[in-house]
């Protein structure tokens, strides 16, 4: 057979130039449990499908978008992320695990890859709290393990919907201990971290009051407390920083001091001020005086 000779067109170009122009192929090493960034691409009625990289699809349920009142949180362009459930038929994500999707493998995948685990408190005892996670299934919340802060009245909690972590899986599913706690302690860790990368003197942020002590008052800013002192709570003396701030307050801080704590190694102090966010009340009141004029004030 004789030798045929493909002319070249010069138009298609070197193919190993063209391969070089689109970058690598970059692929995110996906597997059951993983924690993976992916951006909505589009939303349909029951399946939302998601981009993990230039060459990989995901898809998750519209559910796991949707706010108390039914309406969809996500939007088209969304960068979400998320956890892989499943890669049978592709690549599955779910923020988390609900409750049709309980059953003891599901569980001992929720333990080993740390899946958030959603469950309903239905009754709470001295010891903890009994969590209804799927039709018969029943899970328990140690009294410790409920909440990250002192819960006061735990019976509060009853009828209410969590996420969990699972921590044990034992008697083929009938004996489950979860804990709240440790979910919010990892979700509140992930964020000090991006708090930290940014935090600095002379920052202001809003916060949550979380403690109150006669020393002052600790302020939640995000995954990371600070302490605003009692002489940093207001422009005028304070006696008791009751008087000023309760817990669940959401306040407008300034960041004063960020320096190692001596007590906890490793662990950074960091020095709040709220009379410092506050506006000065001699410049507040400065044009209602006139120099010379009398005025009452207390000592």
């Amino acid at each position: 057979m004789p030798l045929i000779k493909v002319q070249r067109d010069d138009d298609v170009g070197d193919f190993a130039a063209m391969l070089a122009q689109t970058g690598p192929i970059d692929r995110v090493d996906v597997r059951i449990g993983h924690r993976v960034k992916a951006k909505c691409v589009h939303i349909g009625s029951e399946t939302a499908f998601f981009t993990v990289s230039r060459t990989q699809e995901a898809n998750a349920p519209t559910a796991d978008f949707l706010d108390d009142e039914g309406n969809c949180t996500l939007k088209e362009g969304d960068t979400i992320e998320a956890f892989v459930t499943a890669l049978a038929d592709g690549i599955t994500l779910s923020t988390r695990l609900g409750k049709d999707q309980v059953d003891v493998s599901t569980l001992e995948q929720a333990r080993i890859s740390g899946i958030p685990l959603q469950g309903t408190i239905a009754a709470v005892n001295k010891g903890g709290a009994e969590v209804t996670l799927s039709g018969r299934a029943r899970g328990f919340c140690p009294i410790g393990q409920l909440d990250i802060n002192f819960v006061e009245d735990p019976q509060t909690l009853i009828g209410k919907t969590f996420e969990f972590l699972v921590k044990e899986v034992r008697e083929n599913g009938r004996n489950i201990v979860l804990s709240r706690k440790a979910l919010q302690e990892r979700e509140r860790k992930e964020k000090s971290k991006k708090l930290l990368a940014t935090l600095a003197v002379g920052q202001q942020l809003k916060g949550t009051v979380t403690r109150v002590q006669p020393f002052g008052a600790f302020v939640d800013l995000g995954g990371i407390d600070g302490l605003v002192p009692v002489s940093e709570l207001a422009w005028g003396h304070v006696k008791d920083p009751s008087e000023v701030v309760k817990i669940g307050d959401v306040l407008t801080v300034e960041v004063r001091k960020i320096e190692d704590d001596p007590k906890r190694p490793g662990q950074l102090r960091i020095s709040l001020s709220l009379r410092a966010a506050l506006e000065d009340p001699i410049t507040t009141h400065q044009h209602t005086h006139e120099r010379g004029a009398r005025c009452w004030g207390v000592i």
